[in-house]
């Protein structure tokens, strides 16, 4: 008894040292949440907040600002949620629901939790339930809902006091008005460190849409998060370490969660408290539509511990009515299910007490009965029985309890997940009716590893034997049994299914034929007509067919084919079908094209054709007649044509017979043979330049089709025929080849070597240029002269002398012709060319006042000028020089041409002594012009004076080319007639005085 009351002294202690948080964790409260949502109509809901108080921390905050996302418009909003003023379901849902902030219970009654008294040793959590009614107008795959708090609590063993962050996803596209999976278990769970320990967080979806489990590792984001990534918190550096998968708290990896009920089972490595989250996602066909998770502390208690485990509840004996495979109990509809489970714990003052949860999630009148017998000791039976009406999975809730309340006053639970599937009746559908060679796909459901037989009718027409889907293919009325060897422990695993077979129109089947091209052929079925009853017949494809109707059909095919027809009675829906094959034959060709050969040549034909064929060579128009044959009966066969005149072409056939066809195929090639020709020609000669000569080619024996060519062929007007002319263009020997030979290449030449004199024997002197009047001598030499003459008639002293001389007037030729000593001609040329006279024209005289120069301007065609004298010239080698003589001169200029003619020219410059002056008799003033003196030669004004009628002067000036504008003072003087005087003196000192009338005309 000491030892016993030592050890619970001792768990007490540690218990105080392991859950009293330390001072600083006043700041921190967070000790778990989670966020539900429920569908209320159209596109509202209400969102819950359910969170989780350390009654040792900061007082719990007065709202929470829930963040909402959307990625598919972007749209992020926030809502407060506000404390719920209704009251909250009770920790025992047998008892009546309590205040929001009411404490979760931990266990005992009547031991206090730090939300009791802040002196207590034992953690206390409150429940406080946050509300907020928002619509979601957009719709999209994945809503997200968010809440954070800051801060979790310090000191716990697996992760740091970072904020206490939630969330919960919702597709209300795919799914709207759907209400989120809730956890019908309350945390906060108390285990012994060192002990196996189970818990299910019991998740349950009132739409009845399937939940898939998984844990995570908690996560710390902002109030705002909401459309960030994820963000877990670091987990602290342990070993093994901090993971989702199998260590999410000390538990030596021990950690196992079931994916399909949420079934968690561990056994803690360290005392102290540690947060965990699971995350809970919901799937309706396949398809993910939300998630929630539950962020919440797990509180181990150091070893030893007072509490003493509780074993798991197990199956005792045999499950009657069904079985258990993996841990799950498997029924069957309308069979009655009971088996016998048991829980029990090594302490033998243990008080057990053991619930379930089978009233909410059994369907309403389809309750099981379970009854409990040795509740309130420390082993517990239960007795399960039930008759399932419906199909399904059920996860039923199995919690035991010791009651004992062993120090420091927590009661120790055992919560497990009793999985139930209830299979349906095996099913095989559906009878049905087929026409023959046509397949019935039958299939079956309600079980697995389904096995399929035939009870009568066509053995071995299943395809596959196994599995829920096979393929039937029966030849008569056909009954099927298929059987779920998976459930067998089931009386309604078996079923059957029939598969009649119709009947069809009667036939002969049509027998596949061979045939030779263009033979046409009867198809007849020969269907067997009944009275009254209408038959259609319908062929394809409809190449080579008469139609594509009738009860026969006639067919000409040029290749193989294949025909179906289908037959139709008006009394079945049935149709008949058959085939047909025809075989035509290949037919033959001759692949060696026709040919030609030279007399005593050889053909080899080559021919492909059907083998089934019988092959014959003949001919009717070469004398050799079959002899010319190799082989006459192959295809392939070597002709040597008769080598007799005249020759021509003869016609080789080739018959193909079959004895099934009503006619031979025939075809046949030409071979033209042609004979080697003998060729012949002029005999070598000599020909002078330029002369022309007829040629003779001759070949035998004689035949039309002869090609000849000359070569070269250059000075032939046409080298390819026997009897061109050759021109001699070239000096020296010449050889040409005459090659004569047929289209097969039978061919034979001659030669003749043609010598071509020169006949360019005359050389004359070079062309040459003269100006008008000028004469030439011409030089002619030969070579071999015999005779010559010059071709023309004038301009010429001597047309028979060798150097004459020529004067033409215009330009022309000079033409010669020669004859050698050879008789060949040869004819010579000069060119001689006159060239333009040259002209230049100048005045014959002209008159210089004192003063004055004249600048010469001949006209006329020269480019070089030459002038004499040259005293008194500007220069006496341009075109233009200006002239000033003192005294009377003659000048002579000299034009010469590009050409190098020349031609003279002169003119006669007379000097005047005295200048002249002179002034108009009449003036019109328009403001712009003046009238003044005009003079000749160099003059001194002395005084030009202007006077009105009245004698009045109105201008007067001693500058000689001053003159008056028609004003005085400025003013316009009045038509009239004038006077004026002039006073000047020449350069030899002469006066000169002259008076007039002026007539002033406006």
């Amino acid at each position: 008894m000491k030892k016993y009351t030592s050890q619970l002294l001792l768990a007490f202690v540690l218990l105080c040292s392991a859950l009293m948080a330390p001072t600083k964790a006043k700041a921190s409260h967070a000790a778990g949440a989670e966020i539900v949502y429920e569908y209320i109509s159209g596109s509202t809901y209400r969102f819950i907040v359910k969170f989780y108080r350390d009654c040792d921390g900061i007082p719990t905050p007065s709202a929470f600002q829930m963040c909402f996302y959307n990625h598919c418009t972007a749209n992020k909003f926030t809502a407060q949620a506000d404390l719920y003023t209704g009251l909250i379901p009770n920790s025992n849902p047998a008892l009546p629901p309590v205040p929001n902030g009411t404490p979760v219970s931990a266990g005992c009654s009547d031991s206090s939790t730090k939300c009791d008294d802040p002196s207590s040793v034992i953690k206390g959590y409150q429940e406080w339930w946050y509300v907020v009614t928002q619509d979601l107008v957009d719709t999209c795959d994945a809503w997200r809902i968010s809440i954070s708090e800051s801060a979790r609590n310090t000191g716990q063993l697996n992760i740091p006091s970072d904020n206490l962050y939630v969330e919960t996803t919702f597709d209300n596209d795919y799914a709207p008005g759907n209400s989120s999976p809730y956890f019908a278990t309350k945390p906060i769970p108390f285990c012994c460190e060192g002990q196996s320990f189970s818990y299910n967080n019991l998740a349950t979806d009132p739409n009845g849409d399937s939940l898939s489990h998984k844990m995570i590792i908690p996560l710390n984001g902002g109030p705002a998060d909401c459309d960030q990534p994820l963000s877990s918190v670091t987990p602290l550096a342990l070993t093994p370490a901090i993971n989702a998968s199998n260590n999410p708290l000390p538990c030596s990896s021990t950690f196992v969660l079931s994916p399909t009920t949420g079934q968690m089972s561990f056994i803690p490595s360290a005392a102290g408290f540690a947060t965990i989250t699971e995350l809970v996602e919901e799937w309706r066909n396949g398809h993910k539509i939300g998630s929630v998770m539950r962020d919440m502390q797990v509180q181990i208690l150091p070893s030893p511990c007072s509490g003493v485990p509780i074993s798991p509840v197990s199956v005792v004996g045999t499950v009657t009515g069904g079985k258990v495979v993996a841990g799950v109990i498997e029924g069957c509809i309308g069979q009655n299910l009971s088996f016998n489970f048991a829980a029990s714990s090594t302490a033998n003052d243990a008080v057990l007490i053991a619930r379930d949860n089978k009233a909410s999630v059994f369907p309403p009148g389809n309750q099981p009965t379970l009854t409990y017998t040795g509740q309130r000791t420390k082993s517990i039976t239960g007795t399960f029985n039930w008759t399932p009406a419906a199909a399904g999975s059920i996860n039923m809730l199995i919690t035991v309890t010791d009651s004992t309340c062993r120090p420091p006053g927590i009661l120790y639970n055992n919560i497990q997940t009793v999985t139930f599937k209830i299979w349906p009746p095996t099913e095989a559908f559906k009878d049905t009716a087929i026409c023959p060679g046509d397949a019935a796909s039958l299939a079956a459901q309600g079980g697995g590893d389904f096995q399929w037989t035939v009870i009568s009718g066509t053995a071995g027409s299943l395809t596959p034997a196994v599995g829920p889907s096979v393929t039937a293919r029966p030849t008569v009325k056909t009954r099927y049994k298929v059987e779920s060897a998976l459930t067998n422990f089931c009386n309604n695993n078996k079923d059957t299914v029939t598969v009649d077979v119709l009947p069809v129109p009667q036939f002969v089947p049509l027998v596949d034929k061979i045939t030779c091209p263009g033979t046409t052929l009867l198809l007849d079925p020969q269907v067997t007509q009944n009275p009254g009853v209408t038959y259609t017949l319908n062929w394809s494809p409809a190449t080579y067919l008469s139609a594509t109707t009738g009860f026969t059909v006639t067919t000409t095919p040029a290749d193989d084919i294949s025909y179906t027809v289908v037959i139709t009675a008006s009394n079945s829906i049935c149709r008949a079908f058959d085939t047909v094959k025809i075989d035509v034959l290949d037919g033959f060709t001759i692949l060696t094209n026709d040919t030609a050969i030279c007399v005593g040549g050889k053909v080899p034909v080559r021919a492909t054709g059907d083998p089934r064929y019988s092959y014959q060579w003949s001919t009717l128009d070469d004398p050799g007649a079959n002899g010319v044959f190799d082989d006459a009966t192959k295809p392939n066969t070597v002709i040597t044509p008769t080598a007799v005149a005249p020759y021509t072409k003869h016609t080789y056939t080739l018959t193909a017979s079959y004895g099934g066809c009503p006619t031979d195929s025939v075809s046949d090639i030409t071979v033209d043979v042609q004979p080697i020709p003998s060729v012949t020609v002029d005999p070598d000669t000599r020909i002078c330049f330029g002369d022309t000569m007829l040629m003779h080619g001759l070949a035998t024996p004689p035949y039309a089709g002869y090609s000849y060519k000359w070569t070269p062929g250059l000075a032939l007007d046409d080298p390819n025929i026997p009897g061109p002319i050759f021109s001699a263009l070239n000096v020296g020997e010449s050889e040409l080849t005459l090659t004569v030979k047929t289209s097969a290449g039978c061919k034979d030449d001659a030669k003749v070597k043609l010598t071509v004199l020169p006949a360019d024997f005359v050389f004359l002197s070079n062309d040459t240029a003269l100006c008008p009047g000028d004469t030439a001598q011409l030089a002619m030499t030969g070579v071999g002269l015999q005779s010559f003459f010059w071709a023309a008639d004038d301009a010429i002293n001597d047309v028979n002398s060798l150097t004459p001389f020529v004067y033409p007037s215009t330009t022309r030729d000079y033409v010669v012709y020669a004859r050698d000593t050879n008789t060949c001609f040869d004819t010579q040329m000069v060119h001689i060319v006159v060239r333009p006279a040259p002209i230049v024209s100048l005045p014959d005289s002209i008159v210089l006042f004192p003063g004055q120069t004249y600048q010469m301007n001949p006209i006329g065609n020269a480019t070089y000028y030459s002038w004499f004298p040259p005293v008194g010239l500007s220069a006496a080698n341009i075109s233009n020089p200006i002239a000033s003589p003192l005294v009377n001169t003659r000048y002579i200029v000299t034009g010469t041409t590009e050409a190098n003619c020349s031609v003279t020219d002169s003119i006669d410059i007379v000097i005047s002594a005295e200048s002249l002056i002179d002034m108009p008799n009449a003036f019109a003033p328009n403001g712009r012009n003046q009238i003044k003196p005009s003079r000749l030669g160099d003059v001194q004004l002395k005084n030009f004076s202007i006077y009105n009628r009245w004698g009045a002067k109105v201008f007067e000036s001693s500058d000689i080319n001053a003159g008056w504008d028609g004003k005085y003072n400025n003013e316009p003087q009045p038509m009239g007639v004038y006077i004026y005087t002039i006073e000047a003196i020449t350069p030899t000192g002469k006066k000169f005085t002259k008076q007039g009338n002026l007539t002033v005309i406006r």
